[in-house]
């Protein structure tokens, strides 16, 4: 993936490199040389060196993207748009083609940078999605087949596994259920053995397989080998009522949520360095502070966060949260966390085309973008 807009990189290279280029050109039309006594750069003064020197202030404006670089592009263009005209006025036997030529093309760039994908990016850092910790990915949760609720998965085992979900499920009950763990998938038969009040918003459901062929029964050793392979903490705590012995594994690093009143258990959508996002039955409001608790191995660690953004319906609740305090044995278990999941198949976010442009648009308001609308409504 190109951390970088691949145009914004090509049109810095080509400003940077335009002075050379500009050098050459005139030391051939003038039939002088490059460099040395006589030459195109020895005659040059300082005026003509400050202009030359635009082109270079231009293409580093491009390559940083930040606010006062945009206007360093609108304003240098526009000098080099005057500067070429004043130096037709005052050589009428330069080329007018070439001054033409080179206007037009400044005046398209200038106006390449007030598109709205283009100038949103230089006004609000959060666009440059270049600059952000690298998030990863992964689908990890098990689904009640045409119930369309929040269902975490805890742990694992080869005849069965324990779930936590903020709704009533009949205990006794028969259910076809889909593991989904990156790329792994399976469809099976769980049986309701156990229900436990984990608290007010949700319940704790131990599940047993029933009906698993051959194939079936291979493909949850692949995985739990696979959880195994890399430490995911694994115990015995295996209940009477299932009369099994079989080895739990926690397939999702036991994470949860706390606040000064309550703890919930989460289902986590993606994670950096930096933050995360994640799916809760918890109750949290925007730039509310709570804390992120994962396990590794048999070691809980606690991250402090802050709730950035909030989206829920009468079904799901998610969460973005952004890591705050990290020291640094934290930032190794949050390392070695997004490491677990890789192993586990997490891929790498991509942007989103159609995510990026809408978050665009909410961003352009107070930025000179104003200025292309109040023309486009002028010639409507």
């Amino acid at each position: 993936m190109i951390r970088k807009p691949i145009s914004i990189i090509f049109l810095s290279i080509i400003y940077i490199f335009s002075p050379l280029a500009i050098l050459m050109f005139n030391a051939v039309i003038n039939m002088v040389p490059l460099f040395g006594y006589g030459s195109i750069i020895y005659r040059l003064n300082i005026f003509d060196a400050l202009i030359l020197s635009l082109y270079i202030l231009t293409g580093i404006s491009i390559l940083l993207v930040k606010k006062w670089g945009w206007w360093v592009i609108i304003g240098s263009s526009t000098i080099l748009i005057i500067y070429n005209l004043i130096s037709f006025y005052l050589n009428p036997f330069s080329s007018i083609l070439m001054i033409l030529l080179m206007n037009v093309t400044l005046f398209a760039v200038t106006l390449f940078f007030f598109r709205k994908h283009i100038i949103a990016p230089y006004f609000n850092p959060q666009l440059r999605w270049w600059e952000q910790d690298q998030r990863y990915e992964i689908d990890i949760y098990l689904k009640f087949l045409g119930i369309n609720r929040n269902v975490i998965i805890s742990d694992l085992s080869e005849g069965g596994c324990y779930i936590f979900v903020d709704f009533l499920i009949e205990n006794g009950s028969e259910h076809l259920v889909l593991i989904v763990c990156g790329s792994f998938r399976i469809t099976l038969h769980a049986r309701i053995m156990r229900i436990a009040k984990e608290s007010d918003r949700y319940y704790g459901y131990g599940l047993m397989f029933k009906k698993i062929d051959g194939v079936e029964r291979e493909g949850l050793k692949h995985l739990l080998k696979k959880l195994k392979s890399f430490s995911t903490y694994e115990g015995d705590n295996i209940d009477d009522d299932e009369k099994r012995n079989a080895t739990r594994f926690f397939i999702n690093n036991d994470l949860t949520v706390s606040t000064e009143h309550e703890r919930s258990p989460v289902n986590l959508i993606d994670i950096s360095r930096s933050g995360c996002s994640l799916g809760s039955a918890i109750d949290l409001s925007a730039s509310k502070k709570c804390l992120f608790h994962f396990r590794l191995g048999q070691i809980v660690h606690t991250v402090q966060t802050k709730v950035i953004w909030k989206k829920s319906n009468p079904d799901h609740k998610y969460y973005g949260l952004k890591f705050i305090d990290i020291d640094r044995p934290v930032k190794k278990a949050i390392k070695n966390l997004i490491l677990s999941r890789n192993r586990l198949g997490a891929k790498k976010r991509e942007i989103d085309k159609s995510e990026y442009n809408k978050r665009c648009d909410e961003k352009l308001h107070k930025t000179p973008y104003d200025l292309v609308r109040f023309i486009k409504k002028l010639f409507k």
